[in-house]
């Protein structure tokens, strides 16, 4: 990216924050793994320096990792398109360098800019102790009628809070939405953007809502894709709960699935050093023949 700084490394603990000027830093991208839909040498990465607390400026800082593919066609560009990951803890680094699902006259046209938020991945990320979170309380569907299961959630939930709040230092109580949008938009100035378009996914939806709120002048487009209302409270989604129980039941059931439910129970972090288990190496390939003929019911 034009007037970026020379690499630096990602601190890796709050206690590797600065309190240099923010700045934007170039880098190679981490991952060379890239997908097919990604032209070759079309992809930069960096990471631009941001107040860990935006109601101080001046005080500790992280850098927040950034990635952006280059518009196919740079005579007809027509700006910069921040693509806003979901999860929470979607990494839109990642999501770059695989190649965004995007049409090819977005990539032709505009410059796709996402990052790892605040807290995620590359950007000085959350940490907590592993055998305190896959030692998780909760459970689906939840019962709101026990009020001993929300007894055990809430006193686990604060444990677990205390933990990684202990590992990750004061980060961890400035990674909400607002402090996203800020960093969003000092990217937007650092890349010398008046007004950017947006595209936010799921759990991106709160960013890009978020955004607008606070930056609605620096606005282009705004789509929003699968919305997060935030206004609803979280007893709000319970019925979802339910329903996506029901959902994983009756999927269990049906014999064309029964191989996927090998490690049904176990933690991520289980299945992962399970020699017996094995991973889809490139997913859009082993999916393609689904996407190009639908299933017929048979």
């Amino acid at each position: 990216m034009a007037g970026w700084c020379s690499r630096e490394r990602l601190p890796t603990s709050s206690r590797a924050a600065t309190r240099s000027p923010r700045r934007t830093c170039a880098s190679t991208c981490p991952d060379a793994r890239r997908q097919r839909e990604v032209p070759a040498g079309s992809v930069d990465c960096g990471t631009i320096r941001v107040p860990v607390d935006w109601s101080r400026p001046g005080g500790d800082r992280i850098d927040v990792a950034v990635a952006r593919r280059r518009a196919d066609d740079q005579a007809h560009r027509v700006g910069t398109l921040f693509y806003l990951p979901g999860g929470p803890g979607g990494s839109g680094v990642s999501a770059i360098l695989g190649g965004i699902p995007l049409s090819a006259d977005l990539t032709a046209r505009f410059d796709v800019v996402s990052y790892d938020p605040r807290g995620v991945g590359r950007s000085h990320p959350i940490q907590c102790d592993a055998n305190l979170v896959n030692a998780n309380v909760n459970t689906i569907p939840f019962d709101p009628s026990d009020p001993s299961v929300y007894r055990n959630l809430v006193a686990f939930n604060a444990k677990l809070g205390a933990d990684c709040r202990e590992h990750t230092g004061p980060l961890l109580d400035h990674v909400g939405m607002v402090d996203v949008a800020r960093d969003l938009d000092a990217l937007r100035a650092a890349l010398g953007e008046d007004r950017i378009s947006l595209y936010g996914l799921s759990y991106g939806t709160f960013t890009g809502q978020m955004y607008a709120e606070n930056f609605p002048q620096h606005i282009r487009a705004l789509a929003l894709d699968g919305v997060i209302d935030h206004s609803q409270r979280g007893t709000a989604y319970q019925p979802n709960w339910a329903h996506l129980a029901g959902q994983l039941r009756m999927l269990a059931d049906q014999p064309a699935v029964s191989g996927a439910r090998q490690g049904i129970g176990h933690t991520a972090v289980e299945l992962a050093d399970d020699p017996g288990v094995s991973f889809c190496s490139d997913w859009r390939t082993d999916f393609a023949p689904v996407w190009r003929r639908p299933s017929t019911g048979t």
